[in-house]
Formats: C-alpha cells, structure tokens, sequence
C-alpha cells in the first residue's frame, strides 16, 4: 500500500513539475518576438509578400499554453497597392495542457478580433488571392506514422468579432461588415454549435442588410458528410435603389445534410418567410460537384398579396373588387438541371380561381416551352384598375409598343383552358387555346369558347421575324343569341 501511494505521490510530483515548467518557466526561457523577423522572412520567401506583427507576442498559460498577436498586417501582391490585403487587431490561439497527458489534442479559444480583408480583382481577371492557394501538385501527401500520435483532436471554440471583408472589383465596391462568428466545442464525427451574423452591401444586386444565422453543425468521422440541424437564417434590409427600393423581412429554417461519397445534398424540413408569407418543402440536390440535378417540392401557405406588398413597401394596385388579389396558396413539385425545369402538379389557388397544369422548360438561353394549364374561372373584371392612371388618361400614359424581343427566342407551346371567362361584362365558357412558337412567330390557334348559346372560333398569328411584330387575328362567331348578349 505504501507503495502504490509513493508511486502516486511522484505522479503528482511530475504533474506539478510539468505545470510549473509550463507556467512560468517556458515563458520565462523562450520569447517569442526574438523569431518576428524569421516568420516575416519565411512569410515572404512562400509568398513574395511583406508580414508585419506589430504588437507584442505574448504568452497565455494553464490551463492552456498558448499565443497571442496584434496588428498583424499582410501585405498585397504587387499591383495591387499599399493597402495590406489583411490586417488582423488581436489574435490568439492556445492548445490545453492536462488533455496533451492522456495523448488528446484541444486546442482552445481560437480567436481573431478587429479583422480586415481586402480582395482586389482587376479588369483582366487578376486577383490578390490566388497566389495563396499554393500548387502542391509536385508534393507527396504520403506520411509516414513513427509513433502512436495523438487519440483525439478537439478544438474548444472559434470566435470572430467585428470583421470586414471588402472586393474592390473592377469599378463595384461589394462589403461585408460587423462579422460576428462563435463557434463551441468542434470535434470531427461530433455536433457543434454554430452562430453569427454580418451586414452586407452588394451593389450590383442592390442588397443592403443584415443577415444573422445559427445551427447545430453535424461531421462524419471521415469528413466525408457534413449537415447542419436546425439552420436558421434570417435577412432585414432593403432591394433596389431609392424610391424603388423595397424592404425585405427574410427567414429561414431547415436542416442540411451534405454527403460527399454520394455527390449529394439534400434540403429538408425548410420554412421560408417573408412578412406574412410562407413557403414550405424539401430540395435535393445530385451531381452537384459536377452537373447538378435538382428535385423537390414547394407549398405556398394562403396569404393575402396585397398586404404583402404594402408590408415590402409597394404600392398595392387598386382593383374594381375589394376581394380581388387577397389570397393566394400554391404548391407544385418539380425536378430541373441548370438548364432545364420540370414543373409537376402544380396548384394555385387565386381568389375565386383554381390553377393546375404542367410547365416544362428546356434551354434557358432558348427557352423550349411545354405546358398544359386549366382554371376553374376567371373573373378578369375583378381586376381591372378602379381609377384612371394617375397624370391622364389611359391613351396618354400607355407604355411604349411591343418589340420583337419580346416574341423570338423560343419554341415550343401548349394548352391552356378555362372553364369560365369573364371580361368586360361578358361570360364565355369551355374557352380552349393552344399555343405554338418556332422562334420567330408566336401563334395561338384554334381559339375556341362557348358564347351566349353560340360559338366563337378563331385564332392570333404573331409575327416577329421583321422589324416590328405584326399580329394577324381571325374571329368568327356563329349562333350567338342577340338577347343573353
């Protein structure tokens, strides 16, 4: 018994003498800004570029051994400025002391406060970032194990504050800002918890906002899946430029799950909401390392259009119906590439009508069209304008004509039917009409209807081969009875 106590006591004795080394005598033997200008000139030796660290390197000890910098600068490629491509304020990194004595490796807060990247691309597609990346196509990735290494590896947590990214590209200026991330407790094969947020200025797409996000993030031990549980996302801002501009109020949950070995991604369980707007489904996505294919399925819950503009900040239309443009609810399932669309049972349910049918789309470029349509009725009177435009009448305000562009480009057509059209006080019902266009010329023929115990047939030939669209249109009606009329 004594001597299993004696052998305890001199564990004890070695812990403690390790952590004294570790405390107060590393720190006292080593200094690490006597190496400053070693790491700047090995920095410059793989890159070509200037490294300054201009604060002091100092040590952080038990319960974790680690390192801590400030103004750290990187400086850009030539060609790009003076301006240092990163500039961190305060960084640290340490690696805890107790688990390295039971063969683990956690390392602990990682953390990068005060953080600006500048990314410059010019106009013949030089960029400051690209020599970063490193060849390694001549290095062998082949490692020899000499010992039993390491059992785990553990990092405690990521913290980002107060970061700002900004691409100078060509002559646009995109920024993102206030970048927030923490990220607890990241082992390969474990969940962790994921969160932050940032606000963003693109330009090109006129998108000013604030964007917050959050998840329990999921690895594979082989790193070869990744998901993230209960994704939440959220966008507040404005899109467009001055009065035009409308104000979004964006959010979204899901779960993802990305599996490598498949080639796949897969979207489930996402509810997007916009105002009092809200789109249900689930997105999965194959191929996608190489020429994705997607399919899926979307559900529109019954909202009110009209209050959805007024919420965005639009200018909802005055209608002759006080109903009109008050609910709408869809759903449809649907399968695509990058250059094609599938559009299967799709359901829309508009005020008083019923939408379903088909649509098909291959060719983006030059769309080929397949379609197939029918509504229940259609009331077109409900949503005629109640006033007059404002600034005169219609004639004095109508837009510019039509053009040609409007009509070429695509081929292809389908049926649409109705089983009950109103307009301008006239009822027509079993309304047909098949569509067909080869490029140049749209036509729509046979144009069929039942009308007042009688029927019209007839057909519309639009043609955009010249310089302008010319349209040429057949009516005819036959045993239509003068007093329903």
């Amino acid at each position: 018994m004594n001597k299993l106590l004696k052998w305890i006591l001199a564990l004890v004795g070695v812990v403690v003498i390790l952590l004294i080394i570790a405390t107060v005598v590393l720190p006292m033997v080593v200094d690490p800004n006597d190496y400053k200008d070693e790491i700047s000139s090995a920095v410059a030796e793989k890159t070509g570029r200037e490294l300054t660290i201009g604060g002091e390197i100092k040590w952080s000890v038990f319960p974790s051994i680690g390192l801590e910098l400030s103004d750290v600068r990187l400086g850009n490629p030539e060609g790009f400025g003076e301006q240092p491509m990163l500039d961190i304020g305060e960084a640290g990194i340490s690696v805890k002391f107790m688990p390295l004595l039971k063969r683990q490796v956690e390392v602990g807060e990682v953390s990068l406060n005060d953080v600006s990247i500048n990314l410059s691309r010019m106009a013949d597609g030089r960029n400051n970032w690209d020599d970063l990346g490193g060849s390694g196509a001549g290095e062998s990735t082949t490692t020899t194990d000499t010992g039993r290494g390491m059992d785990s590896f553990v990092v405690s947590g990521i913290e980002i504050s107060n970061a700002k990214v900004t691409l100078e590209d060509v002559d646009q200026t995109t920024e993102l800002k206030a970048f927030d991330l923490k990220a607890t407790n990241i082992e390969l094969g474990k969940p962790f918890n994921l969160k932050g947020g940032f606000s963003m200025s693109l330009p090109e797409e006129q998108l000013v906002g604030d964007v917050d996000f959050g998840g329990q993030v999921q690895t594979a031990a082989d790193g070869k899946r990744y998901g993230v549980n209960d994704l939440q996302l959220s966008f507040k801002g404005t899109k467009g430029a001055g009065g035009e501009a409308v104000s979004l109020d964006l959010s979204l949950g899901a779960n993802a799950d990305i599996d490598l070995s498949k080639d796949q991604a897969i979207l489930s369980d996402f509810v997007l909401g916009l105002y009092d707007l809200s789109v249900t489904g689930e997105l999965t996505v194959s191929s996608f390392t190489n020429e994705p294919g997607f399919t899926g399925q979307l559900t529109v819950a019954e909202f009110n259009p009209k209050a959805l503009m007024r919420d965005m900040g639009m200018e909802a239309p005055s209608t002759t119906s006080d109903q009109a443009m008050k609910s709408l609810q869809a759903d449809m399932k649907f399968a695509g590439s990058e250059d094609s669309a599938d559009m299967q049972n799709l359901t829309v349910r508009f005020d008083e009508s019923i939408f379903e049918g088909n649509l098909k789309i291959v060719n983006f470029d030059f769309p080929r069209l397949a379609f197939d349509f029918q509504v229940d009725r259609l009331n077109l009177d409900d949503y005629a304008p109640a006033t007059e435009p404002a600034g005169g009448t219609a004639s004095e305000t109508e837009e510019a004509d039509l053009t040609v562009d409007l009509f070429r480009g695509f081929t292809g057509g389908g049926d649409f039917r109705i089983g009950q059209l109103i307009v301008a006080g006239l009822t027509a019902t079993d309304v047909s009409m098949k569509m067909s266009a080869d490029g140049q010329s749209v036509r729509f023929s046979p144009i069929n209807a039942n009308f007042y115990e009688g029927r019209h047939e007839g057909d519309i030939t639009i043609d955009a081969s010249g310089s302008r669209p010319l349209l040429t249109a057949n009516h005819g009606l036959t045993r239509v009875q003068a007093e329903p009329l």
